[in-house]
């Protein structure tokens, strides 16, 4: 018997707050499904891309706030670029949005 709920979708856009958001109320979904009724398999493997998204969220905000606090100390962009492996510019196109307002 097929399910008639809609689960939650998440956008290639969102921000991290709403990665998160989504992910919550993708759980919520999951929890409200009845297996009895459903032809679905274990949902384990999806509750770890859950998990592993929110823990993405989070790390993505910790980098951001490091980033921030870096330039905030004075350290330029090519110490940072070089601390994440990638180049100055890189760097810079990346986090610009977080700092430097």
């Amino acid at each position: 018997m097929a399910h008639t709920r809609t689960k939650p979708t998440a956008t290639a856009t969102a921000t991290a707050t709403e990665q998160v958001e989504q992910a919550e109320a993708t759980e919520k979904w999951l929890d409200s499904l009845d297996p009895a009724q459903l032809d679905f398999r274990d949902a384990s493997h999806l509750r770890a891309i859950i998990a592993a998204a929110g823990a993405l969220a989070t790390a993505e905000g910790n980098l951001r706030t490091a980033v921030a606090d870096a330039r905030a100390a004075g350290d330029s962009w090519t110490v940072i670029g070089a601390a994440l492996g990638t180049s100055k510019q890189a760097a810079h196109e990346r986090f610009r949005a977080f700092v430097d307002h």
